[in-house]
């Protein structure tokens, strides 16, 4: 059994101090580049090379998010001609790179459409259509991280019912119906099991599933106990794949560990609510810290992953984040907007020294034997 509860018990009051005394480092963040067009659905590469940005208008642009000699003052530019897809979907409602390379990406139409993309050629390889007794909007997918085992792609839409689709073969070759009721949001694969997947859906529910045995999940997580109705829009597992991240649309993010099945205790600030847009989240390293990044209303909020304490703001935006990425190799990370674009973000060095004078130091010190898990859970947007 992982002991991330006890664990985070244990380093509550060492985290809480830590956080005070290098809350300096983050006060001068502040976005270094951006593409300044509408987006409407982004992805990041495995390698973190290349950004796809996707816009409602059914335009595809491929962007170069990092290389070597660009100075952090650059404009994110796009490396290819831009896609037009038009002739596939009415309006985008997500894009995914293939995980193996950048030679293959994935969309999904509100249509009810799901396009293989070859990259090179601009063209679509293969169009998955009806996939749902009737056509049904598409609200995300989530193509398989660990391609030497398989090639499935997962379809959550305004059904209850997930559907997994074989790249390699080109159609639909599993069908998981285990959600009561409403439509599915949330669709993530397990960064460390190949065959573990997670779907959350209006129901309030959140499954993980081992598609090897379809019949039922191999875990039901009812947010409901802990969230009320919180409608369970958006998943990111952690790169250890030991824990997930929920994050509904009243605005409420909770933490899951994935092998007892319940919610941890860690608690977050609310979010502000919001039922019109979907919000990635994103976890990312920094020197020793867990940080979660979720999305809320036009900024994006750093959280360290085991006290829940609010670390910093991103400001930047002028339209509401619909998700944040995290770089790969190098120190950056990357939110979007629906309506200005993506906005780079180069994180502080977690090796600069601690610099705090006697009030800072006194302030940690007493602010830590606050209580951390207060029930007061004030908006923080």
């Amino acid at each position: 059994m992982f002991r991330h509860q006890h664990h985070c018990q244990r380093r509550l009051r060492g985290h809480q101090s830590e956080a005070r005394l290098l809350s300096h480092l983050w006060e001068n963040l502040e976005p270094t580049r951006c593409f300044s067009k509408p987006t409407g659905a982004v992805d990041l590469d495995r390698q973190g090379e290349f950004l796809l940005v996707a816009n409602t208008k059914v335009s595809i642009s491929i962007l170069q998010a990092f290389h070597p000699t660009r100075a952090e003052s650059e404009k994110i530019t796009p490396v290819a001609a831009q896609i037009l897809a038009a002739g596939t979907h009415k309006s985008i409602s997500a894009a995914k790179w293939y995980a193996q390379d950048t030679g293959m990406f994935f969309t999904a139409g509100r249509e009810g459409s799901v396009a293989v993309w070859d990259t090179n050629a601009g063209i679509t390889a293969v169009v998955f259509s009806s996939l749902f007794e009737k056509a049904q909007s598409v609200r995300n997918i989530a193509p398989s991280v660990m391609c030497d085992k398989h090639t499935l792609l997962a379809v959550a839409a305004n059904h209850r019912d997930v559907v997994v689709c074989d790249v390699r073969v080109g159609s639909m070759t599993l069908r998981l119906s285990y959600h009561e009721r409403g439509g599915v949001q949330g669709v993530q694969w397990s960064p460390v099991a190949e065959f573990m997947l997670a779907t959350s859906g209006d129901d309030n529910a959140i499954l993980l599933w081992d598609i090897r045995k379809t019949r039922k999940p191999i875990q039901v997580l009812n947010p409901s106990t802990a969230s009320r109705t919180s409608n369970e829009t958006q998943l990111v597992f952690a790169p250890h794949g030991r824990t997930l991240a929920s994050l509904g649309v009243d605005g409420r993010i909770a933490l899951w560990d994935c092998l007892a099945g319940r919610r941890l205790t860690t608690h977050y600030p609310r979010l502000q609510p919001d039922e019109r847009f979907r919000r990635d989240m994103a976890f990312v390293t920094h020197g020793a810290r867990e940080i979660l990044l979720a999305p809320s209303v036009n900024n994006t909020h750093m959280f360290d992953v085991w006290t829940g304490a609010l670390i910093k703001k991103l400001v930047g935006h002028y339209g509401v984040v619909e998700g944040v990425f995290a770089h790969p190799r190098i120190p950056e990370m990357y939110t979007y907007s629906n309506d200005d674009g993506v906005l780079a973000w180069t994180l502080p060095d977690p090796r600069a020294p601690v610099v705090a004078g006697p009030a800072a130091a006194a302030a940690a010190v007493v602010n830590d034997e606050e209580d951390a898990w207060s029930v007061d859970e004030e908006d923080v947007a």
